[in-house]
């Protein structure tokens, strides 16, 4: 019977060390685990802050461009309410130049004059082609 308990205090020593050796192996690994998971709270929180900071440069651009937009239609809409109203003199200009060249044509029916009024239609086709132009750039 006394080899009997020596036996049985064997296998129970020898599980009892397993059990330390295993209980060692998972503290250890636990650690590590600990670590990591300490690492990846930092990691974290660095993103965090890093958004945080992305998203005010955002905030920040959105307004700007908000801003730029309204002071660009305003621009738009200051220079289309005096647009038509400088188009209107002009033409009423080149209107009354025409006039006068006609009167001067009946009185003096010359080449020349023929030659003026078409350069006159002319100026007055590339300053509105000037100012479509100017206005196309700036919606763009």
């Amino acid at each position: 019977m006394e080899e009997n308990s020596n036996n049985t205090v064997k296998q129970l020593s020898q599980a009892l060390n397993q059990l330390l050796d295993a209980y060692e192996k998972l503290q250890g690994e636990n650690s590590e685990l600990k670590l990591e998971n300490s690492e990846l709270k930092e990691a974290i929180q660095d993103l965090e802050l890093r958004n945080t900071d992305l998203n005010g440069k955002i905030t920040e651009l959105s307004h700007a461009t908000e801003e730029q937009s309204t002071e660009m239609s305003d621009m738009l809409s200051r220079i289309s309410t005096i647009l038509p109203g400088a188009l209107g003199a002009e033409s009423a200009n080149h209107t009354e130049k025409r006039e006068d060249i006609k009167e001067e044509i009946k009185e003096n029916p010359v080449e020349q004059k023929f030659e003026e009024q078409a350069n006159l239609g002319n100026s007055a086709a590339l300053d509105l082609d000037r100012m479509q132009s100017l206005l196309n750039g700036l919606n763009n």
